[in-house]
């Protein structure tokens, strides 16, 4: 998209926007948008303004006389600050038309933007202020953008195995995970060994990535729809915060909100796992994730998923020949019986995912490897690893076969379904969407 976004309302500033555009367009060729005039017929304007927001630099807002204007719902020009006061990034430059001034009292959602150093520009002269005055300060807020992607770059490649970090306060905590090689699948005697998991490869991870700490939660999708994702279901557990607080499962089943954003009633809430996308849901979630950071985000493969998962264990699980309740969240009535005791101690409800940050966390620093939610990876499903890759790289088909491969096992499953080589299948519109979640890598 574009470097610089004008901003402006079309009953009080349209002639000075387009000037505007003409003559900064002489300076910066191809580094401006001005919105809906610039887009075209029949687009979704409102994402594609998000979108030019998101990946723009410098936000120029003209405020002439009759700027600011009350009880309009869709006010657009009002939504485009507001986004734009969200984004750390954007330098937000308020232009005073011909001797107006900031409004007294501005709507509380966009009071920081009267807080912002404006530049006036007068009537009798101006395309020669536009000139004088604004295309310089516009000049240091490119190069002070440039030099910030510049820092950031450097920064990133200096990650070392552990370190945490978020691109965005709208995207997901991520994890340095280390290179290494591993042995994947699992042997022939191994319990509750399946097949699919043969024959044991020995496989290189040899590029680093940073994964998601926790499977991406429902508040995280949440944040991403009202960033301009506008996907499938947000299913979440009918749990309310009162009776997570009491010991008490008061809600049964499930709510499935179709296209809806939740309004979530506790902070508690914003930490279940976000279930009930498809594949392609989840695909677009790191699409929308790899626009806002600059990095490429993508679903983990099935060999980097199993090295985060094994944290460079052998055994059947992650937490050893056996996993317990509190470690991995799985169908307690599959367990043997002398296990079955002292299982659910904490008294989530067994029914439904639990909160992300309640799982085990492995030597690697990912937490809920082990059941509460299947996770999407990005392999088309083989019925063995007969043919397969032995790098981190996916084993998909050409054309796209239907049925991905899933991981890590669910609240449902047989707690054999958790060990670390089990593998699950789905179609890329699922059966069981309440049983399935997804966590992303990024590049480093």
């Amino acid at each position: 998209m574009s470097d610089i976004f004008i901003n402006y309302r079309r009953q009080d500033s349209a002639i000075a926007a387009h000037v505007m555009h003409e003559t900064l367009s002489e300076v910066f060729p191809g580094k401006l948008f001005i919105d809906v005039d610039r887009l075209e017929t029949g687009t979704d304007f409102e994402t594609n303004l998000r979108e030019a927001l998101r990946t723009c630099s410098v936000m120029l807002s003209l405020v002439g006389h009759h700027w600011l204007v009350d009880g309009v719902p869709s006010d657009y020009v009002r939504m485009e600050i507001e986004f734009a006061l969200s984004l750390k990034h954007v330098a937000i430059i308020p232009v005073l038309l011909d001797h107006a001034r900031m409004p007294d009292a501005l709507p509380p959602s966009i009071a920081d933007f009267a807080r912002r150093h404006a530049q006036p520009i007068t009537a009798r002269n101006y395309r020669g202020e536009l000139q004088e005055h604004l295309v310089p300060r516009v000049k240091a807020a490119l190069l002070e953008a440039e030099q910030r992607r510049a820092t950031l770059k450097v920064e990133r490649e200096i990650f070392i195995e552990g370190d945490t970090f978020r691109d965005d306060d709208s995207l997901p905590l991520m994890v340095a995970i280390p290179r290494g090689r591993f042995e994947r699948g699992s042997p022939e005697d191994e319990r509750g060994a399946q097949t699919n998991e043969r024959p044991v490869q020995r496989v290189t991870i040899a590029n680093q990535i940073a994964a998601s700490v926790f499977p991406i939660t429902a508040f995280e999708w949440n944040r991403a729809c009202e960033s301009g994702l506008r996907l499938q279901p947000v299913v979440v557990p009918e749990q309310k915060l009162q009776s997570e607080l009491s010991g008490r499962d008061e809600g049964e089943g499930w709510l499935t909100w179709f296209n809806h954003q939740h309004e979530w009633q506790s902070f508690r809430q914003r930490l279940y796992p976000a279930v009930g996308m498809s594949w392609y849901d989840a695909k677009a979630y790191c699409a929308w994730a790899s626009a806002r950071s600059g990095r490429r985000y993508r679903l983990l493969s099935e060999a980097e998923w199993e090295w985060c998962c094994r944290a460079k264990t052998t055994t059947r699980f992650a937490t050893g020949n056996t996993i317990t309740f509190q470690q991995g969240h799985f169908n307690r009535y599959y367990k043997p019986r002398f296990e079955r005791r002292g299982l659910n101690s904490m008294e989530w409800p067994e029914d439904a995912a639990r909160p992300v940050g309640t799982c085990f966390e492995n030597q690697f620093g990912m937490v809920g490897m082990h059941g509460n939610v299947w996770e999407w990876v990005e392999d088309c499903y083989h019925e063995s690893y007969v043919g397969s890759r032995t790098d981190q790289t996916p084993w998909t088909d050409t054309p796209q076969s239907d049925k991905k491969v899933l991981r890590g096992g669910c609240f449902a499953s047989d707690y054999r379904r958790l060990r670390s080589a089990s593998r699950g299948v789905s179609p890329t519109k699922p059966d069981c969407p309440q049983r399935i979640g997804f966590r992303i890598a990024c590049e480093l």
